[in-house]
């Protein structure tokens, strides 16, 4: 099961956190996001409301990327 409000108030934190600079605090809430929202949703289920689930778990996977990549970036991390 996924739990996209988990996946949308983890991702909201991440991004506060890299919004004001706080890099060390990033990592916690964007992996939690990326880790729920790369899960399968539904497979083999079509319609608009599954679709419009997957994209809404797509935009969070990105967002928890970005932050990331911000967090590695300001931390010389990979």
């Amino acid at each position: 099961m996924i739990d996209l409000e988990a996946a949308t108030s983890a991702v909201d934190r991440a991004e506060v956190a890299t919004s004001a600079g706080k890099f060390n605090t990033v990592n916690g809430p964007a992996m939690v996001a990326v880790s729920i929202s790369r899960r399968p949703f539904l497979s083999g289920v079509t319609g608009a409301w599954a679709e419009a689930q997957r994209a809404r778990l797509n935009r969070i996977l990105l967002r928890g990327l970005d932050c990331l990549s911000e967090m590695w970036l300001e931390l010389g991390e990979p």
